[in-house]
């Protein structure tokens, strides 16, 4: 079996770093083989280049170098049509620059949960370095366009009010759990502890299996920049009767957010660019559900 790791790149050349040193480590059996491809999406901070000097005489490392930022979906889209179609990979693992694995023996467990479930896209058992919650399967995103029409109109308050410098007063005031400037749902602190079925999962790190691979030319809908991958990717499964699967045998560390908040370093920065593009990625999510055909 040939397993192809792609790693989108922006900036943050430790985490990185970080991460393919950990998939060095995990344990490959006779008879398979492994690639890192690391996606530079546009960084022109050096941080490649960094990267490429460390890892110049290994050959299980590539690097693609896009010609500008093409932002998460699409920026791993190249990488994964590179191990689609010249790698020929059976398994490609599409994970952020800030995870580390802690599963060594992680490629016999994708192959045995493979053959035991037939997934189409597995996800591991993610947890935060922030907050130490499990982030997988995250709480299903909702369908209902009014619902999130409503999220579109308090994003742009919301940004409205960090404009004018009152954001940070009322935040005070009201005292309410927020994550990187954006409202959040409460989030789950126990562990998922059994594996579960066809259910959503998380962008951080996913795995496609052959029957996907075979079947799709995209890993993520390419219509967003950042956010709403995940909601719109499960939706895609559903539409096309794909199993996604979650699997708590397979052990990743999550930093979270470490490329947003290299480039935005104050907060107020910070959360206006995570604003603009939630409502974006909203009105993606909206066009996908209201139009089958965005996405084929």
């Amino acid at each position: 079996m040939k397993y192809c790791f792609v790693i989108l790149h922006y900036k943050t050349h430790k985490d990185t770093i970080d991460c393919v040193e950990s998939i060095k480590k995990i344990r490959v059996n006779e008879g398979d083989s492994y690639r890192i491809v690391i996606v530079d999406n546009f960084s022109s901070n050096g941080s490649v280049e960094i990267l490429e000097g460390k890892y110049k005489n290994d050959h299980n490392v590539i690097f693609i170098k896009n010609t500008e930022n093409m932002g998460f979906a699409r920026g791993n889209n190249v990488g994964y049509d590179y191990a689609k179609n010249q790698e020929k990979a059976d398994f490609i693992l599409i994970l952020n620059n800030d995870i580390v694995i802690d599963s060594e023996d992680i490629l016999t467990t994708i192959k045995d949960s493979y053959m035991d479930k037939g997934f189409h896209i597995m996800g591991p058992d993610i947890i935060s370095l922030v907050d130490k919650n499990h982030q997988n399967p995250p709480c299903p995103t909702s369908t209902n366009i009014k619902d999130i029409k409503k999220d579109i109109a308090r994003f742009r308050i919301l940004i409205v009010l960090s404009r004018l410098y009152v954001y940070d007063m009322l935040k005070k005031m009201k005292d309410t759990p927020e994550k990187n400037g954006a409202d959040v749902k409460e989030r789950k602190v126990n562990p998922v502890e059994s594996p579960r079925e066809n259910c959503q999962l998380h962008g951080a790190f996913l795995i496609y299996s052959p029957l996907y691979i075979r079947n799709e030319q995209y890993a993520f809908y390419p219509g967003t920049f950042l956010y709403c991958e995940e909601p719109i990717l499960y939706r895609h499964c559903v539409k096309k009767g794909y199993k996604t699967f979650f699997n708590p045998g397979i052990t990743v560390f999550h930093k979270e957010d470490s490329s947003t908040s290299f480039v935005n370093n104050s907060t107020k920065k910070k959360r206006e660019f995570v604003f603009r593009h939630l409502i974006k990625s909203r009105k993606e999510y909206i066009k996908y559900l209201r139009d089958d055909s965005v996405w084929k």
